[in-house]
């Protein structure tokens, strides 16, 4: 029997086991659901969220119109050049050779996501905005300076503004590793067998509607943060992102604390038990080093990917994925 036969009646006969109805038009239904939630938070928008950059009435104008606002200037030109920088690098030095099956679920997943996080961006903001107001508390702690359009003070503003918000990524990402029910959540990003550049958005659109409540919320509360008024150092954090999940042999030895390395951040992808629940933070594993999840990486360390039992094969798989762990945690099949 051909391998391609064997690999589809072991997935049908998982599907069988776990009591899941794997549709034919999986992936078109969830290509539909993606396409009708971003209908409805460009809808939403239009009645009040207002994004920084844009007329309420510009979301509506035309999808078009909309992936014109939220994407103009050369910010998606950007993160393209890193998805196709990473596949160079990933060819010349790769951390372990592996195929590209993955890229192929998740370029497409990727797209789709990224047009739905900018549809919800407004209604992110209009959530955050509404609990501070209620609270009557925001912006405790003013943390902007003058940067006069100097390169080296929009780089500090730049890396206080990394600072808090990987310190409140750092918690959200821990409870997502602990909490079970937001491990179904986050158990998409994590199942990628081959961790490469294309992982960097392979994140469920459930994540993103708790991002509000973990990250954007508690730091409109609590931080006035600094304006970074140059384009290209504003973007640094956003594409080391990408950076970290690259399959790239890159580390940074005895500097492993200063700044999260591809090798650092494999770590935390690693099917091995000893690097389970270990560096969470995606910019600065100093906060892992302080909390006590920090795993120095070995020279030529470069684990394996991936959760044990877990494929993720189609856009159907992706966007159903919490959903069907959640059904199976319920039925008491499904652990930590």
């Amino acid at each position: 029997m051909a391998e391609g036969e064997q690999r589809s009646l072991l997935l049908e006969a998982s599907d069988e086991r776990s009591g899941r109805l794997r549709l034919p038009l999986g992936s078109v239904a969830a290509v539909v659901a993606f396409l009708l939630m971003i209908a409805l938070a460009i809808g939403i928008a239009w009645t009040g969220a207002d994004p920084d950059s844009a007329d309420a009435n510009d979301w509506l104008s035309g999808f078009r119109e909309f992936l014109g606002t939220l994407y103009g200037g050369l910010s998606l030109q950007v993160l393209l050049l890193m998805v196709v920088l990473g596949f160079v690098l990933e060819r010349l030095i790769p951390a372990r050779p592996q195929g590209m099956a993955s890229a192929f679920l998740n370029i497409p997943y990727s797209v789709l996501v990224l047009v739905f996080v900018g549809a919800i961006f407004p209604l992110q903001l209009l959530f955050a905005e509404t609990v501070t107001r209620y609270l009557g508390v925001s912006n405790v702690f003013d943390l902007t300076i003058d940067t006069r359009g100097s390169i080296p003070l929009v780089i500090a503003a730049m890396l206080i503004e990394a600072l808090v918000v990987d310190f409140f990524f750092y918690w959200f990402h821990r409870c997502q590793h602990t909490v079970n029910a937001l491990w179904q959540v986050h158990l998409l990003h994590h199942s990628d067998m081959a961790l490469n550049v294309t992982t960097t958005h392979r994140v469920h659109f459930i994540e993103h509607l708790l991002t509000p409540l973990f990250m954007v919320t508690p730091i409109m509360l609590l931080f006035e943060l600094p304006d970074r008024d140059i384009y290209w150092i504003a973007l640094a954090p956003t594409v080391w992102s990408y950076v970290v999940h690259a399959n790239v042999r890159i580390g940074f030895g005895r500097f492993w604390w200063v700044l999260s390395s591809p090798q650092y951040h494999r770590i935390h992808h690693s099917l091995e038990p000893e690097h389970r629940d270990k560096n969470f933070a995606v910019w600065f594993p100093i906060y892992d080093v302080l909390f006590g999840t920090a795993h120095r990486p070995k020279p030529g360390e470069f684990p394996e990917t991936g959760v044990a039992g877990v494929e993720v094969a189609t856009l159907s798989d992706a966007f159903m994925l919490p959903f069907d762990r959640w059904w199976a945690m319920a039925k008491g099949t499904v652990r930590r």
